[in-house]
């Protein structure tokens, strides 16, 4: 099982214990440099600006330059009004809502769940590009 599998199966929907971070975090560096890493080149894609916002504070806090420049970060609502979702119903749908949204919602899926919630936001997203609602000019 892998470190994250681990992690992630001691975590509640919505709880991260400071017990399950001294067991099993890393420091912010090593975290911050582990998740560029698996980024590669790669947008990131999130509902919302939070994970930019809260990478950018992290560097801060830590004294160190952000390992993935801010303008590599997206907003997945730009995607979802592209694909012709309207302006309301993206202001009232949290991103582990999305597959729902579009009728693809996983019952076992836990709101406030990273994997769930990025999930959602990616079965959205396929669904969209299936249908020719997007297409992969839309991720540039």
């Amino acid at each position: 099982m892998s470190r994250a599998a681990d992690i992630a199966g001691q975590v509640d929907a919505e709880r991260v214990t400071q017990e399950i971070l001294d067991a099993n975090g890393v420091p912010r560096v090593t975290a911050l440099s582990q998740f560029a890493e698996f980024a590669g080149d790669a947008l990131c894609w999130s509902w919302g600006a939070d994970e930019r916002n809260l990478i950018a504070i992290s560097c801060y806090i830590s004294g160190i330059p952000a390992p993935i420049p801010a303008t590599r970060f997206r907003n997945a609502a730009a995607l979802m009004l592209a694909g012709g979702m309207p302006i309301e119903d993206v202001r009232k749908t949290s991103s582990s809502g999305l597959a729902g949204y579009f009728g693809l919602s996983d019952p076992n899926a836990r709101a406030h769940d990273a994997r769930d919630d990025a999930m959602s936001l990616a079965v959205a997203a396929q669904h969209l590009l299936r249908t020719g609602k997007l297409t992969h000019r839309d991720f540039d």
